[in-house]
């Protein structure tokens, strides 16, 4: 799809091009619409909803790979999975499942905009984890806006990362656990350097007793502009429809992409492929929030984290490489908190070097910055040959 360098959409008809980044010359590609989402559906409405479970979709999605690999007499091919956003979900409970189900071993796994645990992102009281997590990425979405303070502006995305992050081990999170307990002496220290590092005023960081929700900042950072940034990729910007009237946020970058990606699938997949009657009289799903919601919420007095399940599958299989993949505007799955997760899961050291973990200066879909694109191709590459 043709967009700017900066992965920002032209106006309508949009166009598809050719991708000169693509991996095809790596690897053959498999893609899976899972049942709910593109033209996937159950042979009913009422059967459809049996799928929106976790363990029902990682079943119908591992039996689909299971056909076409013994369909196409791949099985002793190198077998390659990869997910995104909440596809590094499915990845990593899948990779598990076809192991132990079917006897199923992959290469590798390609987890692009991760997210397995999701205490580490997901806002609920008194749980501070996913603030400290988000922490770098506002400071880095800040930084490219230029709302930082003077000294920072001319550091390098590279070395303000590190100063965000040296900050948030040795003392941001130290004294967040002290909770009431911190002096206003050292709350006030703490604040000013939250305010050097986000642009947001200190009286709101005092306010929130240091600690900065999602939407907090997606409407303070350009508040005297009456604009948010995206959640999905915080380089974009729109207006704040609070400001319109309407209730709650709405991601510009959601906005910006949703049209021309939605409208390029769907010429290309109805008149270019030529879908058969079935797909062509249905809508094809782009993201279906139903589909998406469970994953969230199944788990009950609890957050679903299928980083164990990868674990497991690694120690099974000790030649499973993992490749994570992150952008730093990413606010849907921060990559400091896909950081966090893997450091935290006790994997024994000889497995550890299984691991290898890139980032990008983009968000979400870091693939339609080009110079992301290109790093991204470069990379997985690199890794191939490796893994």
């Amino acid at each position: 799809m043709e967009l700017d360098n900066d992965g920002f959409p032209n106006p309508p008809p949009y166009r598809l091009i050719q991708n000169q980044q693509s991996i095809l010359d790596e690897m053959d590609l498999v893609f899976i619409d899972p049942i709910g989402t593109g033209f996937s559906r159950a042979s009913s409405e009422e059967e459809n909803k049996n799928f929106l479970t976790v363990k029902k979709d990682v079943e119908s999605v591992g039996e689909i790979i299971r056909l076409f690999i013994s369909k196409h007499k791949r099985w002793n091919s190198p077998l390659y999975l990869a997910g995104e956003s909440y596809g590094t979900t499915r990845a990593a409970a899948l990779v598990d499942w076809l192991q132990n189900r079917h006897g199923i071993y992959f290469s590798g796994v390609i987890l692009i905009s991760c997210i397995l645990d999701f205490q580490t992102i997901m806002e609920v009281p008194n749980h501070y984890l996913p603030q400290v997590l988000m922490f770098p990425s506002y400071a880095l979405s800040s930084w490219y806006h230029g709302r930082v303070a003077p000294k920072w502006k001319k550091t390098s995305v590279s070395a303000f990362r590190k100063s965000v992050e040296n900050f948030v081990i040795n003392e941001y999170q130290p004294k967040l656990f002290l909770g009431t307990e911190l002096s206003d002496k050292e709350k006030q220290s703490i604040a000013k350097k939250i305010a050097e590092f986000t642009g947001i005023d200190l009286s709101d960081i005092l306010k929130w007793n240091l600690k900065i929700n999602l939407e907090d900042y997606i409407s303070k950072l350009f508040e005297p502009e009456k604009k948010g940034v995206g959640r999905l990729d915080s380089r974009f910007l729109g207006f704040e429809p609070k400001w319109l009237g309407a209730d709650g946020h709405r991601d510009p970058s959601y906005f910006a992409l949703h049209g021309p990606y939605s409208s390029c699938a769907n010429d290309y997949l109805r008149r270019h492929l030529k879908v058969g009657k079935v797909g062509s009289d249905l809508a094809y799903e782009i993201l279906n929030a139903d589909v998406n919601r469970y994953w969230k919420w199944e788990v009950e007095n609890s957050f679903l984290d299928v980083s164990i399940k990868l674990k497991s599958a690694m120690i099974q299989n000790p030649n499973l490489k993992i490749l994570v993949l992150n952008g730093y505007y990413d606010f849907a799955t921060p990559y400091y908190a896909a950081l966090h997760n893997f450091r935290h899961l006790d994997l024994p050291d000889e497995l550890r070097k299984n691991l290898s973990y890139e980032f990008y200066e983009a968000g979400h879909m870091m693939y339609i910055h080009l110079p992301s694109l290109t790093k991204l191709k470069a990379d997985i590459s690199k890794w191939l040959k490796g893994a």
